[in-house]
């Protein structure tokens, strides 16, 4: 006894894989895996379609069938998120989704039994135009719900700053239900029951041509659900090409400022031993202050040539070199105190986001102002962390605001959470004061 040459339990079987991708899909947002995104959607799908197929197909009874596959699921999750990811959240974020699909089960199964559409009282595995309905209505409700899961686990456990939801994104598949459900009801109410006589269109057994058709949603969901996945992707992806983009033009700057200083160099040393023997001359003959003088001038020279003024890490040099220019030209006195050799594990990308929002931020403050205008530049490294402040001048009574169309404030506050700091601002009596700490 099986049920090879049942239609209704091999579309059941096919639909468990996008509900396995689904489940993945939000996994694999929510945790950091070794392997490809994609990747570890396709897996835990294939887990989902092979672990139902014995009982659908073969008839083959699993007992506690949904424990056994959350334990495999969450056995594929530990396996495969990467070193140092909690097993406690791992855990705990599977026991709330088992949590949320027991919710859309519980109003499938209400939904269900009150349109007549399943018979859930009857004990037995029945897989009928009935059962895939429900199954096809539960795959499809769980994408706008697991994503909005996901986004409030992300918010709370992972304290990431989330951007508005994507309504289109949870009112597509709510569509779909109602469309679907709209015409299940109507089947049901036309003809008593889904199960009763068979009605053909041009030839065609309609139940089959339903199935089918929601088959096709659930295809069209899975396909949809990627493309925004990707689309989110791409987006983070091009931020991240404008600040290299933005560090690539920083480095091509500070290179030919080198560039420039060691021909002054070489011009410095071609002319020393005149300057030298200039200077001996002056001695000699009681001349100190012209001597003096003159050295004063050479030691200035020699300090301009200086490769790396500010800081020995090329892209904060170069950035800070940029920086510095924007305020002479303001009449901001900047001035610096840059102690890091070593970042790290903090990648150049971030590094240069914090010392660039930083001083952006303190020199629209001095802007507002007419005068007394400046800003006081502190990086240090103390023990396992390193501590980034700025103070700058800024208009008396100014306060912090976060407007929706200022990422500055918000990308600082991301970069240190993301690496286990803090990030604080507070103006006070005309003086502004903001620092960034990192743990390396």
């Amino acid at each position: 006894m099986n049920n090879i040459d049942n239609l209704y339990a091999w579309i059941f079987v096919l639909v468990s894989f996008p509900q396995g991708l689904v489940t993945g899909w939000i996994y694999s947002r929510c945790f950091e895996t070794k392997i490809n995104r994609t990747l570890f959607a396709f897996i835990v799908g294939i887990v989902s379609f092979t672990f139902v197929i014995p009982q659908a197909i073969f008839l083959i009874y699993v007992p506690y069938k949904p424990f056994i596959l959350y334990s495999l699921l969450t056995l594929s999750l530990m396996l495969c998120t990467v070193k140092g990811t909690s097993k406690i959240k791992i855990i705990i974020f599977v026991l709330l989704d088992i949590f949320v699909d027991t919710l859309i089960e519980v109003f499938l199964m209400v939904i269900c039994v009150s349109t007549n559409l399943v018979d859930f009282e009857a004990g037995v595995d029945n897989y009928d135009t009935g059962r895939i309905l429900a199954t096809v209505l539960f795959c499809v409700m769980s994408i706008p719900v697991k994503y909005m899961f996901e986004r409030i686990w992300k918010r709370i456990v992972g304290k990431q700053k989330m951007k508005a939801m994507n309504p289109v994104l949870v009112a597509f598949p709510l569509a779909q239900c109602i469309a679907v459900m709209s015409i299940a009801v109507e089947r049901s109410a036309g003809n008593n029951s889904l199960q009763s006589e068979t009605t053909y269109f041009f030839g065609m057994d309609t139940t089959k041509l339903i199935m089918f058709a929601l088959f096709i949603f659930v295809i069209a969901d899975v396909m949809y659900l990627y493309f925004i996945s990707d689309l989110e992707r791409k987006h983070e992806l091009e931020g991240e090409l404008q600040n290299a983009r933005y560090m690539h033009q920083l480095e091509i700057a500070h290179y030919e400022d080198i560039a420039k200083k060691r021909y002054e160099v070489a011009k410095i040393r071609h002319d020393i031993k005149n300057q030298l023997v200039s200077v001996r001359a002056m001695i000699e003959n009681g001349d100190i202050e012209q001597a003096d003088t003159l050295i004063s001038e050479l030691e200035k020279n020699v300090a301009a040539t200086n490769e790396y003024q500010y800081s020995v890490i090329p892209v904060v040099n170069a950035l800070l070199s940029n920086k510095m220019a924007v305020a002479e030209e303001m009449e901001i006195d900047f001035k610096t105190d840059i102690s890091i050799i070593d970042i790290g594990r903090i990648s150049q990308n971030h590094i240069c986001s914090i010392f660039c929002n930083l001083i952006d931020n303190a020199i629209k403050a001095c802007e507002e102002i007419d005068k007394d205008r400046f800003i006081i530049l502190k990086a240090s490294s103390h023990q396992e962390n390193i501590i980034i402040s700025v103070e700058n001048s800024c208009r008396s009574g100014q306060r912090v605001e976060r407007k929706p169309n200022h990422y500055g404030l918000q990308i600082l506050s991301d970069i240190a959470k993301e690496y286990e700091g803090s990030f604080a601002i507070s103006p006070e009596n005309g003086v502004c004061k903001s620092s960034v700490i990192l743990k390396i």
